[in-house]
């Protein structure tokens, strides 16, 4: 009987342990079920406010641009379509008179603007630059003073149409537009130069409480009233920078919920690499918002986190292996050697989770028991752990050496300067591998600093293999803003346009240079950027196989190869240009071959003639055909007239002057002597000649 009430309560026992662990399991998943549903609402009500705001800032932005961009563009072609500066641009040579109308029609559209600082015209007919600055003279391109102006007016195909480029001027800076015609033989252009004070308050005039900031695609400060907002951008643009990569054109990312740091609004501008920049300070759009957030949500999720890990790490660590154990003994199913091999399993499994708590806390700058300021680290790349932990355990009584998936992570207590002597004396004499040692760390923050240093050392090793020790101070050797130059990379592209491929591969070892002293960060950006324009070019020439800088950064393993795959690539891209401009010009002598024997019969027939038909210049369009033909097309106007002549001297009984007439000379005497050069008889011998049988 007793023993039956016992077998009662056991089972009831069971029956309401059982009943707990439902009823905590139940209201914990109904709290959490709260917690994320309430946070749930709260990012979406964040999300609306933040789209709605950043809606709000593109349509700004957008009508800002484009009201810039239209008053200049009206200026630019209401004055090179008036008739007395097309005159200036069109006209090989001028009167004095006419001259004089076209300055002062100059004059007078800067001196009526308030954001002209001059114009200057560029005439292709007669190679010279006219200026409205009064304290210069036009010149011959070759004479005019200022040089720049001069490279941006005879190769506008180098430079956007109507996109501001920042020159540095008499008065200080200026904004140049270039404007010109598409698809026309003629290669005049205007330079319209915008005073800069003007420029900048057009481009900040819809910053209301001036947290608006205008920078370029690499960060630097273009116009801004408020100084503070270009440290922060400083602080904030490696942040940007990958938002960019994501969303080019506009976006916006949150600001973080753990430190002060804003988000940021962007917007890219038209017809230019500027973007506009505003930070979002949650606070300031939705202060109730945050505070809910904050005091409410936060509080309760941290709370619920803390429990349920608290909660998990007790039920894998301790109950459920103890649990299995005794479960086995109380079945007597596992031998002892069985049961001993799973506690050793068990111990072993909590090092190694004690292992990834001290990794956490170096990374967090939480210190190991035992050790004090100061510290160094030492990550080591293809070096046994032991040998590390031996050379640590020298130096000094308290190190903590932690395995890696490439090497070991070490940290040394209690350090000095002598101590990262006697280190980099050790690993240099003894051992194999590379190392990278920190800085002597002294607070918390100086461990989370070091740590990301050698991470960033870590990443930078394959441009620097002949260093087996590298130390944290490297890293102030690198640029501290990167410095590719958008120009530079545009040269790389005119070289391939061109089919240069030597030229581009010695550009591009230019480049390289100077962007492998700057920071990981900026590296990669760099060489995503030239690989998206060379991505471009490569669309553009129509090549399937497209430039890949992202694989070529997973795995890199040292400069050598990065130039191997470059010199290749630039080789491919530079032959299909080639290709494609030989397929261009064979098609336009054909078209031109077909123009001369239609109207080769006509007296006022030339070359000129033939260039305005196409809409060239005359003197280049010839250079095209020649590359083609190696010959003039004035030798091809002349080589299909004098065939044809050859042909009705041969079959008609027309005389040689109406022949001459027929074939498009009106100089007979000169039909004569071209005939006889270039037959080597005279018209009257060439007829008498038998013709053979056919």
């Amino acid at each position: 009987m007793s023993r039956q009430i016992d077998q009662i309560r056991e089972k009831l026992y069971r029956n309401k342990r059982n009943f707990h662990r439902l009823l905590i399991i139940f209201l914990s998943t109904i709290f959490i079920a709260s917690v994320l549903f309430l946070y749930g609402q709260f990012q979406t009500a964040t999300i609306k406010t933040l789209v709605s705001f950043n809606s709000d800032f593109t349509e700004r932005v957008n009508a800002t641009s484009n009201t810039i961009l239209n008053n200049i563009k009206t200026s630019a072609m209401q004055m090179f379509y008036t008739s007395s500066i097309t005159n200036l641009r069109m006209q090989s040579e001028l009167t004095n008179a006419e001259e004089a109308i076209a300055f002062r029609d100059l004059g007078n559209f800067v001196s009526s603007s308030d954001f002209l600082d001059s114009v200057m015209i560029y005439s292709s007919r007669s190679d010279k630059v006219y200026t409205s600055e009064g304290s210069e003279s036009s010149a011959l391109s070759s004479d005019f003073h200022d040089a720049e102006a001069v490279e941006i007016l005879t190769h506008p195909e180098n430079h956007p149409f109507l996109t501001p480029i920042k020159r540095s001027s008499s008065k200080g800076f200026t904004y140049s537009f270039l404007f010109f015609e598409y698809r026309n033989a003629d290669s005049s252009a205007l330079l319209v130069n915008i005073n800069e004070a003007w420029y900048t308050s057009q481009l900040l005039g819809i910053s209301e409480n001036n947290d608006y900031i205008v920078v370029d695609a690499l960060g630097n400060l273009i116009a801004s009233e408020n100084d503070s907002l270009h440290r922060e951008v400083s602080r904030s643009w490696s942040k940007i920078q990958q938002q960019l990569i994501l969303k080019p054109t506009e976006g916006f990312f949150m600001p973080s919920a753990f430190s002060a740091d804003p988000g940021w609004m962007y917007h890219r501008m038209k017809n230019s690499d500027w973007y506009y920049l505003r930070p979002i300070q949650m606070e300031v759009i939705a202060p109730g918002l945050v505070y809910i957030q904050d005091f409410l949500v936060i509080s309760f999720f941290l709370l619920a986190a803390v429990l349920i890990i608290f909660t998990i790490y007790l039920l894998l660590k301790v109950y459920l292996p103890l649990q299995h154990i005794r479960m086995a003994l109380a079945h007597g199913d596992q031998s002892k050697e069985n049961i001993l091999v799973q506690v050793e399993e068990l111990v072993t499994h909590q090092q190694e989770n004690k292992i990834v708590q001290y990794m956490n806390d170096l990374n967090t700058g939480i210190l190991p028991p035992a050790f004090t300021f100061p510290i160094i680290m030492v990550i080591a790349q293809h070096s046994p752990c032991e040998n590390l932990s031996a050379i640590a355990q020298s130096l000094s009584p308290s190190t903590l050496t932690l395995p890696t998936e490439t090497g070991a992570l070490l940290a040394i207590s209690a350090c000095s300067d002598h101590t990262i002597e006697q280190l980099r004396a050790s690993l240099g004499s003894d051992h194999h591998g590379y190392f990278y040692i920190s800085d002597l760390c002294y607070t918390s923050e100086d461990l989370i600093k070091s740590h990301l240093a050698l991470e960033e050392l870590v990443h930078l090793h394959f441009l620097h293999l002949d260093q087996t020790i590298t130390c944290e101070s490297m890293l102030n050797q690198c640029n501290p803003i990167s410095s590719l130059k958008t120009k530079e990379v545009s040269v790389l592209i005119t070289a391939l346009k061109g089919g240069h491929a030597d030229t581009a591969f010695l550009q591009w070892q230019s480049i390289f240079s100077c962007i492998r002293e700057d920071r990981f960060t900026d590296f990669c950006f760099a060489l995503q950027y030239i690989g998206k324009q060379l991505n471009n070019l490569q669309a553009e020439l129509g090549m399937t196989n497209r430039t890949d800088a992202d694989a070529l950064l997973e795995d890199p393993k040292d400069a050598v190869e990065i130039h191997a795959y470059m010199e290749t690539l630039l080789n491919q891209i530079a032959e299909s240009a080639k290709q494609k401009k030989q397929q261009q010009l064979t098609i336009l002598a054909d078209q031109i071959d077909a123009y001369i024997a239609k109207h080769y019969a006509e007296n006022s027939f030339s070359p000129q003639q033939i260039a305005e038909h196409f809409q060239m210049n005359a003197a280049y369009l010839s250079r095209q055909y020649q590359q083609i033909t190696e010959q003039s097309i004035s030798d091809a106007i002349h080589q299909v007239r004098m065939a044809q002549a050859c042909i009705l001297l041969s079959h008609t009984d027309a005389s040689a002057e109406l022949i001459a007439q027929r074939v498009g000379y009106d100089n007979v005497k000169y039909f004569f002597v071209l005939f006889k050069k270039r037959m080597g008889c005279t018209p009257k011998q060439y007829r008498n000649v038998p013709t053979p049988p056919s």
